[in-house]
């Protein structure tokens, strides 16, 4: 199964549209008003220019990256508009809304700070909650489909953050109708995962054309071992009760991340991260477009039956200036799979891979230094290096490379 998505492994992912091969040069304004501590507005635009490596003309193009409101109506904050959402753990992570997740068409409630529930339930820790509801855009497949999403997390320590998530992407043009009934028990896991699903025979009830994802994440700090962060996540896509095991096996999808906050002296950090992304994660029968808005994934970059490891270093000799050394190794793979019940009772879910061809290699080191000058003054340089060996699933090595600078003046 494919996700209709567009990837570049080296690039850092932007708001908007992705870089194009060649020279871009481009300037974003940003915007925020705000009034008493009730309501604020944002905005951010880009206006860009690019060449491609080839004899065709120089472009410009404009985006309006960022549009929202947000109210606050005691703990309960409301948004509408274009905003980025993030529900990861730590930079580089998140397989439902990466850390740098492209922004969503969206109405939001989020609590403002977290809180705690009454009675004993109150032993579960500062709690925060989340629930959107976004248009995805358009799209070759169910375009201008739908997310519902909510997330729940809880600290019941001050070390320790456990989080759990469901994604139900649903409707687009084509989409079959279905009643308001059969709706809100597909929006309810708690219920939808116990349920036999009918989308063929006619001569029932069919289900709402859906795609569930559910997951969990957590983050646990050692101070034993130095203040360590151990960081992670699960995610299965389009379960049933009979399905959950698969979080932990290849089907599920794992991401895990330590973070070591000091090495031999106060400057140097680490980061240690593995992935591993289940063959169908993002990705449906029916909603072929997969879990995306505008070409781009929401959750982690690297899509569906892939796995990345990869080693961070630091050095921060100031609050004005660090740089970053990242070593990244990568395994992408084009194989097709057949997913389908075994037995009428709908008890024993297999995927089966039918076919495949060589597996593309990447290892790429990517380098970043960032030097604030003043208050309001920064500058950033990228440069990134990439070997590609079996490039499209086929013989052959390749070589990408790109460079990135840029200034952020803040007023």
């Amino acid at each position: 199964k494919l996700v209709a998505a567009t990837i570049e492994p080296i690039d850092a992912r932007r708001l908007g549209s992705p870089f194009r091969t060649g020279r871009t040069g481009w300037l974003e304004v940003a915007h925020r008003l705000e009034i008493g501590n009730w309501f604020s507005f944002q905005a951010r635009e880009r206006v860009e220019g690019y060449k491609r490596d080839d004899t065709t003309h120089a472009t410009q193009s404009a985006e309006v990256l960022l549009l929202s409101a947000r109210a606050r109506v005691k703990n309960v904050g409301v948004l509408v508009g274009r905003q980025q959402l993030s529900w990861a753990q730590r930079a580089g992570l998140g397989l439902f809304l990466a850390s740098d997740a492209p922004a969503l068409d969206q109405i939001s409630l989020a609590s403002d700070h977290p809180f705690t529930l009454p009675g004993f339930l109150s032993h579960a820790g500062d709690v925060s909650a989340t629930v959107v509801l976004a248009d995805l855009g358009k799209s070759a497949v169910r375009s201008h489909s739908e997310l519902l999403a909510y997330k729940v997390s809880v600290a019941p320590h001050s070390a320790v953050e456990i989080g759990g998530t469901f994604f139900n992407h649903f409707g687009g043009q084509g989409g079959r109708a279905s009643s308001l009934g059969e709706r809100l028990i597909d929006f309810l896991p708690i219920i939808d995962v116990f349920r036999k699903h009918n989308y063929t025979d006619t001569t029932r009830t069919l289900d709402v054309d859906s795609d569930k994802a559910l997951g969990m994440d957590y983050r646990a700090r050692l101070d034993g071992l130095g203040g360590i962060t151990l960081a992670g996540e699960f995610l299965i896509d389009d379960f049933d009760v009979h399905r959950l095991k698969y979080f932990f096996t290849s089907e599920g999808s794992q991401t895990l991340a330590v973070i070591i906050p000091v090495i031999g002296g106060p400057y140097f950090s680490a980061r240690l991260t593995a992935k591993h992304m289940g063959p169908i994660t993002y990705t449906h029968y029916q909603l072929t477009n997969g879990m995306t808005t505008h070409g781009r994934l929401l959750g982690d970059e690297l899509g569906p039956d892939a796995k990345s490891f990869g080693v961070a270093v630091k050095y921060m000799p100031s609050p004005d200036l660090w740089f970053d050394l990242d070593g990244r190794s990568t395994q992408y793979s084009n194989a097709t799979y057949n997913s389908f019940y075994t037995d009428a009772a709908q008890t024993d879910y297999q995927v089966q891979k039918v076919s495949s061809s060589p597996n593309e290699l990447r290892d790429a080191l990517i380098g970043t230094a960032v030097m604030r000058s003043s208050e309001n003054l920064m500058f950033r340089l990228r440069l990134a290096g990439e070997r590609v060996r079996n490039p499209f699933f086929s013989s052959g090595r390749r070589y990408d490379y790109q460079a990135q600078f840029a200034i952020e003046l803040l007023q």
